[in-house]
């Protein structure tokens, strides 16, 4: 028999005559694009050192090994061979790779006093700066963490490549855009994403950093692992940082996601002191993050606007104070002008759509109650955005009718959901400005200009 002895992750090297204990902290099946056979079963190894490798079972080895393993478990594991590979998509860094065969034995470890040391995750969380210097070649492969916010629907994507379209579905994270492509799919449970309360935060595992038309987008391998609100620091700490935001998660159209999220490749903190003397040729095409608190809500020009359900580009015609579609039914989005303030100054900011709805906790389709609006002609709304008193109710809290077909009228907000702008803070987290609020792309200056 071979003499064998005990080596850690770190001491590996070809060739060595060792065997390991570790835990497997993950494993999955790698397919092929194009294809649904696995070519190789591969996994994350950790040890109580808190080293971690890549391990690779081929195919030939697969039918022998499948079922003598789980995730989760520790092992003691002879038998392996390990080699320098210093080729791409790796999972962990490190340039030796080990490779199991039929030979290998996995032997369970049923009691062990130290098991707290094997770390029972291994992951390897990517800041949105290292995202933004990363590339396709990156030789090891991309884990994020953050805090879901929006779904997107299925499309069909023509793969160049392949020369034929595939499924593909978006989400987003905290600064993230994530694309998930056709056999990746059926690892997001969309269902029960949506039916949570609370926005989860998800671990997602393995994946490559694309650019596209500037914008840097993480895509998804067969290494694609997702995990929801796994009980690690970075989840507990995302979930404190955002422990104010009460909306669960959005599915929203492709359209209304290209306007809501951009990308992670121009974001820059400012302060808002620079920030105002920048010219629209500095600003254009640009984004900045800022951390400042919303000290006035400016309703001067009300908080909505109504524009057409399809966005087609038929000419509206004026009705009851307000313009109408000729073809098609109206819609109203959220427009809240805000003025935020940091330690250098002052600035009013706008905010549209979803964003305008997060920010505050208050979806606009679900604030129209049984056809009952609030007459708002010069009204100023702030104070009660600010508490003082609610949006939209009378003193009874009961909504108040349409009273004249002349006025200008907003949608009721239910009580105690008003008073929760006041309180927001804009954090380097939170939702940003869509690129089209600039004051000569906004949609209130398009829905003007296309009403002439």
């Amino acid at each position: 028999m071979v003499p064998l002895f005990h080596a850690s992750l770190a001491e590996l090297t070809p060739g060595i005559k060792a065997y390991i204990i570790a835990r497997i902290a993950r494993f999955w099946n790698t397919v092929l694009p194009a294809s649904t056979v696995a070519v190789s079963i591969e996994m994350v190894l950790a040890d109580d050192k808190g080293n971690a490798i890549h391990a690779i079972i081929p195919k030939e080895a697969m039918h022998h090994l499948r079922g003598k393993f789980a995730e989760g478990e520790v092992y003691k594991i002879v038998r392996f061979q390990v080699y320098d590979r210093k080729t791409s998509y790796k999972c962990v860094p490190g340039h030796n790779v080990l490779y199991f065969s039929s030979s290998t034995e996995f032997q369970k470890i049923i009691t062990c006093g130290c098991w707290d040391k094997f770390p029972r995750y291994c992951f390897n969380f990517a800041t949105i700066n290292e995202i933004r210097a990363r590339n396709e070649r990156e030789p090891v492969l991309t884990d994020a963490v953050g805090l879901l916010t929006t779904i997107a629907p299925v499309t069909r994507v023509f793969v160049p490549s392949r020369g034929e379209d595939v499924d593909e579905r978006d989400i987003y994270v905290t600064l993230s855009r994530i694309s998930f492509w056709e056999n990746h799919i059926h690892r997001l449970d969309v269902d029960a994403l949506l039916a949570m309360e609370l926005k989860p935060v998800l671990a997602i595992t393995a994946t490559t950093v694309r650019e596209y038309l500037g914008k840097k987008t993480l895509w998804t391998t067969s290494g694609i692992l997702v995990y929801v609100d796994l009980d690690i620091p970075q989840t507990r700490d995302l979930k404190e940082m955002y422990k104010d935001d009460k909306v669960g998660v959005q599915l929203h159209t492709a359209e209304e996601v290209d306007s809501c999220h951009g990308s992670t490749q121009a974001d820059q903190d400012v302060a808002i002191d620079r920030l105002f003397y920048f010219t629209p040729n500095e600003l254009r095409g640009q984004r900045f993050r800022v951390e400042a608190r919303v000290i006035e809500v400016d309703t001067t020009n009300g908080w909505y606007y109504e524009c057409c359900n399809k966005d087609c580009n038929l000419k509206a015609h004026e009705e009851k104070g307000g313009f109408r579609c000729t073809d098609h039914d109206s819609r109203f989005v959220m427009r809240l002008s805000l003025i935020i303030k940091d330690v250098t100054g002052s600035i009013q900011v706008t905010v549209f759509g979803n964003l305008a709805e997060n920010l505050i906790g208050v979806q606009l389709t679900n604030t129209m109650v049984y056809g009952y609006f609030v007459k708002a002609c010069k009204d100023d709304l702030s104070s009660s955005l600010k508490g003082k008193e609610p949006v939209g109710v009378d003193k009874q809290s009961n909504p108040i009718p349409i009273t004249s077909s002349n006025a200008k009228y907003i949608p009721v907000i239910p009580p105690k959901l008003a008073a929760k702008l006041a309180e927001t803070h804009l954090s380097p987290g939170s939702p940003r400005m869509p690129p089209e609020s600039s004051a000569e792309d906004s949609p209130a200056k398009r829905i003007k200009h296309s009403h002439r």
